[in-house]
């Protein structure tokens, strides 16, 4: 009975945006309003860069930072349960696999998804996504809300549960 349910309502995910376009969210994620949808708790894109703020959400880095990279010299910062990108002191990807920061602040976006949510839910609240990728190596897919300049991705598992939330720019 549950499969039957997930399959009908992906259905009407895929379906709605082509019956009645102006139901869907599809293209969810613009130049016009990432700053304020591409968020995960009180980071954003473009979010000053701030070291004790990122302590203080995730703890203490897990290894080195990593410096460098094509023209834009990305900082990359890893931590238990995230991954932030850095560029000339802003924010320009974070990753997360915690509903909740070490400080007990809530990781969600601004639609209130979080890592641990169900696709179901994903599909409520942002429609069909603009893109999808099967990963066979960790049997993961990915749904992309934006493009490729400015991106929302949920990573799910195979039970359909949301194990990363990242948002993002280009970093090269």
């Amino acid at each position: 009975m549950a499969k039957i349910k997930q399959i009908i309502m992906l259905m009407i995910v895929l379906l709605v945006p082509i019956v009645c376009p102006s139901l869907s969210h599809a293209y969810y994620v613009t130049e016009n309003n990432y700053l304020t949808e591409c968020r995960i708790g009180p980071l954003g894109l473009k979010s000053p860069f701030d070291m004790n703020e990122l302590n203080s959400l995730f703890g203490e880095m897990t290894k080195p930072a990593i410096q460098g990279g094509p023209a834009s010299n990305p900082m990359v910062l890893y931590f238990n349960n995230a991954r932030i990108i850095v560029i000339d002191n802003k924010i320009w990807v974070v990753a997360v696999t915690t509903n909740k920061g070490k400080n007990g602040v809530s990781l969600t976006t601004p639609k209130g998804i979080s890592v641990g949510d169900s696709l179901d839910k994903v599909f409520i609240k942002y429609g069909a996504p603009d893109s999808t990728h099967k990963s066979t190596l960790d049997n993961t897919t990915s749904y992309t809300y934006g493009s490729f300049e400015i991106n929302l991705i949920f990573t799910v598992n195979e039970k359909n549960k949301v194990t990363e939330i990242s948002i993002g720019m280009p970093t090269c």
